[in-house]
């Protein structure tokens, strides 16, 4: 997997990363067309992938970004 920001809650605290976050998630539109891999995605959405995708028993090197991470976990079972 290889997400670009991840958003969700954590424990800990990090100052610039809540700042990041004000500004590059209501940005997201701008990340279009071949940046769009750079979209910021939730843990949760990488984390269900992960799990979709070692469900395929697809064997290999596989890379995934943002509209993969997405697809597999809309459509859990496609290969």
């Amino acid at each position: 997997m290889r997400p670009s920001f991840l958003l969700g809650q954590r424990k800990e605290y990090r100052m610039a990363e809540t700042l990041s976050k004000l500004i590059i998630q209501p940005m997201g539109f701008i990340f279009a067309g071949r940046w769009r891999k750079y979209r910021p995605i939730q843990a949760s959405v990488v984390a269900g992938a992960m799990i979709a995708a070692v469900k395929k028993l697809n064997p290999g090197i596989h890379i995934y970004h943002y509209d993969e991470m997405n697809q597999l976990i809309q459509h859990p079972r496609q290969g």
